[in-house]
């Protein structure tokens, strides 16, 4: 997270919306994001591996973890504005 958050505001710039299908369609994907990728992300080990109170195992979480925030919080909101367009072509039609 402490990558994340200065490489949205300088790469990505997040800007709020009240546009309510944009908003309930960040939600859901960032859900959807979070459980592929910690899905993915475990594939390569064991799950006794994973589950062991290894310091190996550890490292191995926290850094899972790191790249779920670091997409979830950092580039996952470089496609807002594709939201945003997805609302406002409803209305307008």
């Amino acid at each position: 997270m402490i990558i994340a958050i200065p490489f949205e505001q300088k790469f990505v710039r997040f800007r709020d919306t009240r546009n309510v299908p944009a908003m309930i369609l960040r939600t859901v994907f960032a859900f959807v994001i979070y459980f592929v990728l910690n899905t993915l992300l475990k594939l390569p080990f064991d799950s006794a591996f994973l589950d062991s109170g290894s310091l190996v195992a550890f490292l191995v979480r926290t850094a899972r973890y790191a790249v779920i925030i670091f997409v979830i919080i950092g580039v996952y909101p470089k496609i807002f504005p594709l939201y945003e367009k997805i609302g406002k072509n409803r209305k307008h039609q």
